[in-house]
């Protein structure tokens, strides 16, 4: 069976909006919006193994770009939400005592293979949708665990779409899609 290769979830997004401010409840978002984990980083990867693999499997490539322009999505939503509630826009996140800046060692960036990548992809957006549970269940203010959750239903659908995807690439030969792989001589 062919996964759906529609990154996007038909579902609209909550609107962008708090309660009242609270600077406790965007240094609570600042991880998810430029931390290691964050979505920063799911934006670079993304685009970067829409960059690599393109030659290997053009449809996969694209479900990478996809995916990284939702997670765009994700990341200006929780900007605006950060500076809504009076927090400020960093790249990185708040440790203790000082601000970690977000750093391209974030991004893995060794040498995979696709079924590796998509292992660690599925991996990575699992860990998001449970961050993004976790910080919803934490942050009292209606609007913003709205979104949250929202955010969190891509993340749970990005994650089905690239374990359908990683599926078909390990079925048989003879079970999988055709490689929409361009070639160049033809």
């Amino acid at each position: 069976m062919k996964p759906s290769l529609n990154c996007n979830l038909n579902m609209p997004y909550p609107e962008i909006r708090c309660a009242e401010k609270n600077p406790r409840t965007a240094l609570l978002l600042s991880a998810s919006f430029a931390g290691p984990h964050g979505e920063l980083t799911a934006i670079l990867t993304y685009m970067r193994q829409n960059i690599i693999f393109a030659d290997e499997n053009n449809t996969i490539a694209a479900i990478f770009e996809c995916i990284s322009l939702t997670e765009m999505r994700h990341f200006h939503q929780l900007g605006k939400m950060i500076h809504m509630l009076g927090g400020t826009i960093q790249f990185g996140e708040e440790g203790r005592r000082r601000m970690h800046p977000f750093s391209g060692s974030y991004i893995h960036t060794a040498t995979e293979t696709l079924i590796e990548a998509l292992q660690r992809d599925i991996r990575s957006e699992k860990a998001a949708a449970e961050n993004y549970q976790s910080l919803a269940d934490e942050i009292e203010d209606p609007y913003i665990k709205a979104v949250l959750l929202r955010i969190r239903a891509d993340e749970i659908h990005h994650a089905g779409l690239l374990d359908g995807l990683l599926k078909d690439l390990n079925a048989p030969a003879s079970q999988r899609e055709p490689s929409r792989k361009r070639n160049r001589h033809s």
